[in-house]
């Protein structure tokens, strides 16, 4: 099986989600959605084109340690899901 580092993320763009306060300081809405949108747009036209190639690939989470590329496509997908709960928890509490 081939290997592929993960990767996710940067310290940079961490600490600039870190350092966010409040609504403010985060960039509009319509640019968040904007880059959710092309960022599930690209998995999914990735999982389309390497779909039968990700059980074939191997990462190595930092904290979940040995996957294939078809578990890891899945946890991003619960990751969305986890997300999406978190924003409705928080739409829900403020609309109280």
């Amino acid at each position: 099986a081939g290997s592929i580092r993960w990767s996710y993320g940067t310290k940079r763009n961490s600490t600039a989600w870190r350092s966010a306060r409040t609504a403010n300081d985060l960039p509009p809405l319509d640019e968040l959605l904007a880059k959710f949108d092309g960022l599930r747009a690209n998995t999914k036209e990735f999982c389309i084109k390497e779909g039968a190639r990700l059980g074939q690939v191997s990462l190595k989470h930092p904290y979940f340690g040995d996957m294939d590329g078809a578990a890891a496509v899945s946890m991003v997908a619960f990751h969305e899901q986890r997300h999406l709960k978190q924003i409705r928890e928080t739409l829900k509490k403020l609309t109280n």
